[in-house]
């Protein structure tokens, strides 16, 4: 079981919000990170959080 690979879990799939049916962001947890993805820009990357340094990111978020 060493060996094992954590767990992928789907937090938000943003294919229920986008306006368009190509891939949208989708934020996952795996192990102990939380992985914010774009599927449809692979090129501009993920961004990878602890689950503190995400809450954080949440709590001071802001509207434009």
């Amino acid at each position: 079981m060493e060996n094992e690979k954590p767990k992928k879990v789907l937090l938000y799939d943003g294919k229920d919000f986008c306006c368009t049916d190509k891939c949208c962001p989708e934020v996952e947890l795996k192990g102990d990170n939380i992985i914010i993805s774009d599927p449809s820009k692979p090129e501009k990357g993920e961004f990878i959080f602890t689950k503190e340094e995400y809450n954080l990111f949440l709590k001071n978020a802001k509207t434009a």
